[in-house]
């Protein structure tokens, strides 16, 4: 381990500033959260998101016009919507609903086929008088653009994996054909054994299969290798029609739907059916969860309902009635949403709040004070700094391991995590340090020391790993550190009481909170200050913690000595809002939509939920002890870094 130490012969030029003077897992992230669904409703102009759980109504898209259409990208991060009333495709941020992109369609809209990297999709949609031609429309999702058209008479097509190849099912000619989506020059052909086509056409996840369903005298499901479009195997199901696939990830099994809702799952390594069982009738869509853990059926009349399957008994679950409509779709499975992760300061403990009930529910024990949180941005762990224990606990979010811990020194308060995940910064106030973690060691690999009346505190990150910013709360500096040699690079005074701090998403803009009822912004480009804004209603307020929106328009301080929180446009430095609290904040968060902000508030072991649209408080929920900090689990998609909470 390295030791690195500022002091003064680092800083000359700068003599002003010398006048001033073993823990178990509780629970695992996925045992409560059930995940998203989303469904078009065409007669409202909206797409619903439901808890897939309880079907209640979590959140309305309002896109206009006529959506009969969604599917999701692979990661669950971005919605494609049809709409067939104005003809156009949306393309929708699944985490804040923002439509990112709305393209026009050269025609009534059918199909979305969107590839594991989805930089580019491909649009099918009907082109001829009689709806007897499909146009294919090879599609730039960054721009919007139209690259490529083709027509071509198809019953069903699919796209493989990478996105470059489409395949399509013919009646007229009875044939499978492959192109090539660039050029979209056929790349092969293959005769069908049978020209009664149902919905189904699919590639495997692996990329190396394409199955196809066919409607005859014995209904049946073909394969072929995607390559050479070689027949692979063909597997008789029962008659009722193939309507719809789905595949697991490991590409094995098959679950096929039929036209009267009977879900057949077909193990593709041994060529044959393995069950079948009636679901709901009149299928429009099929999906896998995530975590593979269940299969999802959507059915759209007599009535509209939702069938679950579950994935490791291949048994239905359940089959329930729903008051909505559902619309045509792909996957329309999202991500589970996220939880909130509150650290128990008087408990050692952490607990976690779930954003669709607001339930609190014990999560993790680790060591003595907790003081600050963060979640990795593979999403896989939660850093916890034990101030009490000189530590930082490991509590794993996606398996069943045990808490590591990490032993830093004695105070640690705030971290700091590099992009890739592979450093991990916790800041010493009382030991005048900041420590650098090896966190695939565990392990202290380098110590930056600072003066003796530094006080490091609040930490920060540019949103490309290199630079580390430091508050010294006792100089009133903000010092700028290159992490590669770990180095200082430059020194900025701010003023009397340096402690929270948030970068802007784009990392153009650093804001600092002082203790003189002011936050500095700070042009990081330049290191200069470009402009200072007063943050409280009163001149004896004082900024505990800051928290910023995901567009980086406004930013929320927490007033220590007062209950509330105040709303700053970024833009103008205009005091925007003040929201009361019922009591005084300890530590702030946005979640990584910027729809909500939590506040813990120690005094009465509390949690205040504010809605930003209207900048209330919606909620205020009990079931903590000395909240200290709060961390929300889809923070690591932002470049957001926060202060999590106030000097002890």
């Amino acid at each position: 381990m390295t030791s690195i130490r500022y002091g003064s012969m680092l800083r000359a030029g700068t003599v002003a500033r010398c006048f001033f003077a073993f823990a178990t897992l509780l629970f695992t992230a996925t045992a409560w959260s059930a995940p998203y669904i989303y469904s078009g409703k065409r007669s409202a102009g909206v797409v619903e998101v439901r808890d897939a759980r309880s079907h209640r109504l979590h959140d309305i898209i309002d896109v206009g016009g006529a959506p009969f259409y969604v599917t999701l990208n692979s990661d669950r991060t971005r919605l494609y919507v049809l709409d067939d009333q104005q003809n156009r495709l949306l393309i929708i941020d699944a985490v804040s609903g923002r439509t990112l992109r709305e393209v026009a369609i050269a025609g009534s809209p059918k199909q979305v086929l969107v590839p594991d990297d989805d930089a580019k999709i491909v649009v099918s949609y009907w082109s001829g008088m009689l709806a007897l031609t499909d146009s294919f429309a090879l599609v730039d999702t960054a721009t919007g653009t139209m690259i490529h058209n083709f027509s071509v008479i198809a019953d069903v097509a699919a796209i493989s994996p990478n996105g470059k190849t489409l395949f399509v099912a013919q009646r007229d000619p009875c044939q499978l054909l492959a192109f090539d989506t660039e050029t979209f020059a056929i790349r092969g052909s293959a005769a069908l054994p049978g020209c009664n086509l149902g919905r189904g056409l699919k590639v495997s996840p692996d990329g190396l299969t394409v199955v196809l369903g066919i409607d005859s005298f014995i209904d049946s499901i073909t394969s072929y290798r995607a390559d050479t479009l070689e027949p692979l195997l063909t597997i008789p199901i029962l008659d009722g029609g193939v309507s719809l696939f789905a595949f697991s990830d490991d590409s094995r099994i098959l679950y096929s739907t039929d036209y009267l809702g009977r879900l057949n799952i077909v193990d593709l390594a041994i060529g044959q059916a393995i069950t079948s069982f009636p679901t709901c009738p009149s299928p429009t869509a099929i999906s896998l969860t995530p975590d593979q853990r269940f299969v999802y059926v959507m059915c759209e009349y007599f009535p509209s309902g939702i069938a679950i399957i579950d994935t490791r008994t291949n048994a239905l679950v359940s089959v329930s009635t729903t008051d909505y409509l559902a619309s045509a779709s792909d996957d329309f499975i999202g991500a589970p949403p996220a939880p909130i992760y509150v650290a128990n300061a008087s408990t050692a403990s952490v607990s976690t709040v779930d954003p669709l009930d607001l339930q609190v529910s014990p999560f993790a024990t680790v060591d003595e004070a907790p003081a600050s949180l963060l979640v990795s941005r593979d999403g896989a762990r939660l850093y916890v700094a034990n101030s009490g224990a000189g530590s930082v606990s490991v509590v794993p979010l996606l398996s069943p391991e045990p808490v590591a811990t990490i032993a830093v020194g004695a105070g640690p308060a705030e971290m700091a995590l590099s992009p890739n995940g592979d450093r991990l910064y916790v800041s010493h106030p009382d030991g005048h340090i900041v420590s650098a973690v090896d966190t695939q060691t565990r392990s202290v690999v380098s110590n930056l020391s600072f003066g003796a009346l530094d006080r490091p505190r609040a930490l920060a990150l540019s949103p490309d790993g290199s630079r580390l910013y430091v508050t010294l709360s006792g100089y009133f500096y903000v010092d700028i550190i290159d992490t590669s040699s770990l180095l200082l690079i430059d020194s900025i005074y701010i003023g009397e009481g340096a402690d929270a701090i948030v970068m802007s998403p784009d990392g153009e803009a650093l804001y600092v909170a002082t203790g003189l009822n002011e936050v500095i912004r700070i042009d990081t480009a330049s290191h200069q200050i470009s402009a200072t804004w007063v943050a409280g209603i009163s001149p004896s307020d004082t900024i505990g913690a800051l928290a910023l929106s995901p567009d980086g328009y406004r930013l929320y301080a927490a007033i220590q000595n007062q209950p509330v929180v105040n709303e700053i446009n970024t833009r103008s430095g205009a005091l925007m809002a003040s929201i009361p609290l019922h009591d005084l904040p300890t530590a702030i968060q946005s979640t990584v939509e910027g729809r909500y902000l939590y506040v813990a508030m120690s005094a009465s072991n509390s949690v205040a939920r504010i809605d930003t649209a209207h900048n209330t408080v919606t909620h205020v929920l009990a079931g903590f002890s000395s909240p200290s900090a709060i961390a929300p689990y889809a923070e690591a998609r932002t470049n957001l870094i926060f202060r999590s909470g106030f000097d002890g």
